[in-house]
């Protein structure tokens, strides 16, 4: 396992702590994370966790592709619409732009949630994932005297 550098510090070689998701932000040991630091720790540490990091980070991109596009194409209707109001004349084909471009636009406008929701999703999976199966478990060990009737006991809990 590789070790990787967060902020400036290095993180040791055997062990890889859980990370934790925060309202905007990744942390691991108390150091935030950039998406570019998680995604490169995913990358070097746990492949199954990069895996779904790498489809949710396809599926936003796809997102947000669409709402660009979708914005375009609103932004091009309403100036096709304004043409075709400020017109002295019928223009119809700036009126068949105007409604393929808002029809176009507000499709991918809606298109795009279900995109940014399972991209999100995707990501924080991988970070389930990886807390789960790569990061190291914290193994707790408590050694304990008794003092019972019949003598003296140790008692191990791991």
């Amino acid at each position: 396992m590789n070790s990787v550098a967060i902020n400036g510090n290095a993180l040791g070689n055997n062990i890889l702590s859980p990370i934790v998701i925060g309202k905007s932000n990744y942390e691991m040991n108390g150091k935030v994370m950039t998406r570019k630091d998680v995604e490169a720790f995913l990358k070097d540490n746990c492949a199954t966790a990069y895996n779904k990091w790498a489809d949710g980070t396809m599926k936003l991109t796809a997102g947000y592709t669409f709402a660009f596009c979708g914005v375009t194409c609103c932004i091009i209707s309403i100036a096709a619409g304004s043409r075709y109001a400020n017109s002295n004349y019928t223009n119809e084909t700036a009126g068949a732009i105007r409604t393929a471009c808002l029809i176009v636009g507000l499709s991918s406008d809606i298109a795009v949630i279900p995109f940014l929701i399972s991209g999100s999703k995707y990501r924080q999976k991988s970070i389930n994932i990886y807390n789960e199966n790569c990061a190291t478990k914290n193994s707790s060990f408590e050694m304990k005297m008794n003092f019972k009737g019949n003598g003296l006991g140790l008692s191990m809990s791991f």
